[in-house]
C-alpha cells in the first residue's frame, strides 16, 4: 500500500494471501459504510469473497461470503450502493444465463440477491454503476454492442431489482465508437456517459433526463488511434466532473475540462518518452 503523505507515496505491505493466479480482480468500495474505502478480492479456487478493511494504519481481512457452489461464470462484477443504505455493494453478472445477482453489504457480511437479468446473453461491455436516475441510489449501466444500446437496470431499496429498459440506441455503433465513460458532467445530480469518436475524436455526451439518455456534441479530443485511457475525475477542484484522456502518440494527457455544457480540452504535460 502506498500511503500519501501530500508530497511522496511511502509503500508497506498491509496484507498477503496465497497464489496470485486464483484471485480475481481487486475492488475498491467503502463496504463497512464508515467513510475509509476498502478492498475487496474474489477467490476464483474457492467461490468466496474476501474483504480487506482499511483503517488507516493497517488492514484487516475476512471472509465476508462463501457460494455453496463455486460458479465459473459470475463476472463483470461492478462496486455500487444499489439500495442507497451509505454501504457499497458487489453486482455480478453472469455471462451464460444473463443474469444479475447483488450482493448487499451489511457492513460485515455480504448477502446475494436475484436483481432481474440482462435482455439477452450477448458480449455487455462497459458495465458501470452510477446514478443515472437521480435518486440516490446506484443503477446499473450495460452496453449491448451488437444492437448498439444502453440498457440501465435501476437500483432499489427493496432487496428485488427493478425491470431493465433500453435508454439509448447508437444509429451506426460500429463507426469508430470508442471508450464510454460514466459520470455526472453536466452536474445536475443525475449520472450521464461521455461517448469517444475514435475516427474523429468527437467527444459526445449521453445525457440523463432520469429515465433516458439524450445524445449531445460536447467537444473533441484527439482522434484515431492516439487515445489508449480516459477517466473522469475533477481535474481542477471547481466540483464538475471532467474527462482524462492519454495520449499515448504525444505522451500527454489531455484533460477535457467541463463548463457542465461543453467540454474545453487542453493539454496537461508531458511524460518521458
Amino acid at each position: 500500500m502506498g500511503l500519501s503523505s501530500g508530497s511522496e507515496f511511502n509503500f508497506a505491505a498491509w496484507a498477503q494471501h496465497g497464489t496470485a493466479d486464483r484471485w480475481g480482480p481487486l475492488l475498491v468500495g467503502d463496504f463497512t459504510g464508515d467513510g475509509t474505502d476498502d478492498l475487496a478480492e474474489y477467490d476464483n479456487t474457492a467461490g468466496r469473497w474476501l474483504v480487506y478493511h482499511l483503517s488507516g494504519t493497517d488492514v484487516s481481512g475476512a471472509v465476508w461470503y462463501d457460494f455453496p457452489v463455486t460458479n465459473p461464470n459470475w463476472g463483470g462484477h461492478v462496486v455500487g450502493d444499489y439500495n442507497g443504505n451509505g454501504r457499497d455493494d458487489i453486482l455480478s453478472w453472469n455471462a451464460t444465463t444473463g443474469d444479475l445477482i447483488v450482493l448487499f453489504s451489511n457492513g460485515s457480511g455480504l448477502t446475494p440477491r436475484p436483481w432481474q437479468s440482462l435482455p439477452n446473453n450477448g458480449a455487455w461491455q462497459h458495465l458501470q454503476a452510477a446514478d443515472f436516475t437521480g435518486n440516490g441510489r446506484d443503477d446499473l449501466a450495460a452496453y449491448d454492442p451488437v444492437a448498439g444500446t444502453w440498457w440501465i437496470v435501476p437500483g432499489r431499496g427493496r432487496l428485488t431489482g427493478r425491470m431493465p429498459a433500453a435508454w439509448f440506441t447508437f444509429a451506426n455503433p460500429d463507426q469508430g465508437l470508442g471508450a464510454q465513460i460514466a459520470g455526472d458532467f453536466n452536474s445536475d445530480g443525475k449520472a450521464d456517459i461521455v461517448a469517444y469518436r475514435t475516427v474523429n475524436g468527437a467527444l459526445k455526451l449521453l445525457a440523463s433526463n432520469g429515465s433516458q439518455f439524450r445524445r449531445k456534441s460536447w467537444g473533441a479530443i484527439a482522434a484515431r488511434d492516439r487515445i489508449t485511457a480516459m477517466l473522469a475525475l475533477d481535474a481542477n477542484g471547481d466540483g464538475n466532473l471532467d474527462l482524462a484522456a492519454w495520449d499515448d502518440s504525444e505522451r500527454l494527457w489531455r484533460v477535457a475540462r467541463s463548463t457542465t455544457t461543453r467540454f474545453k480540452v487542453s493539454r496537461w504535460g508531458h511524460l518521458l518518452k
